[in-house]
Parts: C-alpha cells; sequence; structure tokens
C-alpha cells in the first residue's frame, strides 16, 4: 500500500519536474525524503540519482533561516 501512495505522489510531481526541464541529480528534501522508499520511487520514475541531505527534514527551514540572515 506504500509503495502505491508513493509512487502516486511521485507521478503527480513528474509533470511539473517535466515543466521546469528538471534534470537528474533530484535532490530531495523534507520528512519524505527520510524514507529510502519514498526516494527509490522517485528515483525509478524520474530516471535519475537522488541525493538527500544529511537532515532533510531540516531543509526548509535551513533555507528560511538563510534567507532571514540574508534579507
Amino acid at each position: 500500500i506504500t509503495r502505491g501512495v508513493f509512487r502516486s505522489i511521485v507521478e503527480r510531481v513528474l509533470p511539473l519536474v517535466r515543466r521546469v526541464d528538471g534534470r537528474p541529480p533530484f535532490a530531495l528534501s523534507g520528512g519524505v525524503a527520510t524514507l529510502p522508499a519514498f526516494a527509490a520511487q522517485v528515483k525509478e520514475l524520474l530516471g535519475g540519482p537522488v541525493l538527500v541531505p544529511h537532515s532533510p527534514q531540516l531543509a526548509g527551514a535551513l533555507g528560511a533561516a538563510l534567507i532571514a540572515r540574508d534579507g
């Protein structure tokens, strides 16, 4: 069941990736990126390597902090 949910999510993102001419490697962030099965679905359906940062669930907060610091 979980694999099917992950596949559905990636299939919904695929047109967005194509629209912005996304090319591998792909990067994942957010809590779902901590799940190896999700990264595997991204790799399979998008056709390229997937990079996952050390603490992907913190990526958005770190980016916002950097923007706040510099902006």
